[in-house]
């Protein structure tokens, strides 16, 4: 794990494992079937950005140096 290089705390903050156990809590906070339906989208949005992540990191074997670029400041 890269992070792990750069931190001193060796707990990690997010992973898929920890996301994917709580995906059906996140249906409970639907009130309404739109809701409902965004939460679907938002599921979906979520492994589709899991799935980059996964792709940048152990498919093309991209640093964090390369992934996290420092934005440039508009001061």
């Amino acid at each position: 794990n890269q992070l792990k290089l750069y931190t001193k705390n060796k707990e990690r903050m997010r992973s898929f494992t920890k996301e994917s156990l709580g995906i059906f809590k996140v249906f409970s906070y639907a009130k309404s079937l739109n809701e409902f339906i965004w939460t679907i989208d938002l599921i979906f949005l979520r492994l589709y950005l899991w799935f980059l992540i996964y792709k940048d990191i152990n498919i093309k074997k991209k640093g964090l140096k390369s992934i996290w670029l420092r934005p440039a400041s508009t001061k």
